[in-house]
């Protein structure tokens, strides 16, 4: 059970903590953890709605840019380029997080064989 409630906390430091943050950073008017965790619920389920009647997935990843600002505008209250603006900070804070803390749990970016093909 203990497992479970870090996992979960730690899925939630990935995903919804950066939202949060972001959508602060660009003055959102819904910043709480509620919001942010329906934003990226909706942006889940459009990603997975877009793959699956899209075969390709560079069509689905262009709609999924244009219309995932939607989402976090709609949802956290604010504008279409500042749910822009919040896309992109998620992605960074993100990327930022891994980087840091990725090392830590095991995992280090510049050892990603699976990447390259290498499948071992």
């Amino acid at each position: 059970m203990l497992g479970l409630l870090l996992f979960l906390l730690l899925l939630a430091a990935v995903t919804v903590f950066p939202v949060m943050i972001a959508a602060k950073l660009v003055g959102a008017k819904n910043t709480d953890f509620a919001h942010a965790l329906l934003a990226l619920f909706l942006q889940g389920v459009l990603s997975w709605v877009l793959h699956a009647i899209f075969l390709r997935p560079l069509l689905a990843g262009l709609i999924s840019l244009l219309v995932g600002p939607a989402i976090y505008a709609a949802v956290l209250k604010t504008t279409y380029l500042r749910g822009l603006a919040i896309s992109f900070l998620f992605v960074l804070i993100v990327m930022i997080f891994l980087m840091l803390l990725g090392p830590m749990m095991g995992f280090h970016y510049m050892n990603m064989h699976w990447m390259q093909g290498d499948v071992v």
